[in-house]
Order: C-alpha cells, then sequence, then structure tokens
C-alpha cells in the first residue's frame, strides 16, 4: 500500500513538474515575441503621428485659402473661373508652374491640378465633337 501512495505521489509532482515546464516554455515564448509587438506599435504609433500632422496642416492650408478668398470679396466659383484662366493663359505663354505658383499665390500642386482639369476638359470636349 505505501508504494502505491508513493507511486502516485511521484506521477503528480511528475505531473506537476510538466505544466510548470509548459508554462515556463510558454513564458519564454511570449517575452521573445515582445520586442517585436513593440517594434509594431510604435511604427503604428508613427503612422498614426504622421497622418494627424498632415490632416492638421491641410485643414490649416484649407482654412487659409478660405479666408484669403473670403477677403478678396469675390465669389468663389467666380474667382475659380478667373485663376484657371491665368493658370492656363500664363502657362501657354511659356512660363514655369513655380512662376505661376509665385504670382497667383496658389500652391504648386494647385496649378498643376488646374491645367490638368484644362487639358482633361479640352480632350472631353473634342472628343463630344
Amino acid at each position: 500500500m505505501t508504494n502505491g501512495w508513493l507511486v502516485a505521489a511521484g506521477v503528480g509532482l511528475v505531473g506537476v513538474a510538466l505544466v510548470q515546464t509548459a508554462m515556463f516554455w510558454w513564458a519564454a515564448r511570449a517575452l521573445r515575441s515582445q520586442p517585436r509587438l513593440e517594434a509594431k506599435v510604435a511604427h503604428l504609433a508613427d503612422a498614426l503621428s504622421l497622418l494627424t500632422e498632415t490632416a492638421e496642416s491641410g485643414f490649416r492650408a484649407t482654412a487659409g485659402e478660405l479666408e484669403r478668398i473670403a477677403a478678396t470679396g469675390a465669389p468663389a466659383a467666380r474667382r475659380s473661373r478667373t485663376v484657371s484662366g491665368r493658370v492656363t493663359r500664363a502657362s501657354r505663354r511659356g512660363k514655369s508652374i513655380a512662376q505661376i505658383a509665385a504670382e497667383d499665390e496658389l500652391s504648386e500642386s494647385e496649378v498643376r491640378l488646374r491645367l490638368h482639369l484644362r487639358t482633361q476638359a479640352g480632350a472631353t470636349r473634342a472628343a463630344a465633337k
């Protein structure tokens, strides 16, 4: 009877040791993956920060443009057509995008966009004829 109790106690201790070994292995594995997780979270935080800064600067630029348009007193649609006309005429006269942007106080990307839209509108009209 004593041997049965010792065998049961030994099996129990071996079982506990196996469970502890498995838990130790699982914890060691989790700790090894922690730096990768931290790097991914840091990368995500950097991306979110960049997105926030970009959105804020876009909102500031939009607000500044709206204030500038409001200060001129011209309706936005009418002013938009005259700006597009000036940009197109200046481009036909051979001025660079940087020069046009400086003269009309526009960004270079807006000048490129207006020229592209003019080109597309001309191609659409030509295709309709």
